[in-house]
């Protein structure tokens, strides 16, 4: 399985790259109408995850382009993410 999204088209990258975010909103949203109190933990953990998968498949894509820029743009969404997930 890993073998084959690594021989994935970079078009094919950007659809999951793409789509991966409204999962994470579809998920989180669900979790805050549906899940109140304690449990909502795990709404935001799943929409950080969600945007961490993301930021990883967009270094994937551009690597290829600058690998350097596209790990540094990489670095500074995670940290904020980071600060974002502890405040």
């Amino acid at each position: 399985m890993i073998e084959r999204i690594a021989e994935a088209s970079p078009r094919f990258k950007a659809r999951i790259a793409g789509v991966l975010p409204l999962f994470s909103l579809l998920a989180a949203a669900l979790t805050e109408l549906f899940v109140r109190g304690s449990f909502n933990i795990a709404g935001g953990l799943i929409a950080l995850a969600g945007m961490v998968s993301v930021r990883l498949h967009l270094y994937d894509l551009f690597k290829p382009v600058n690998r350097g820029l596209s790990l540094l743009a990489a670095s500074f969404n995670l940290v904020g993410l980071t600060f974002g997930a502890l405040r």
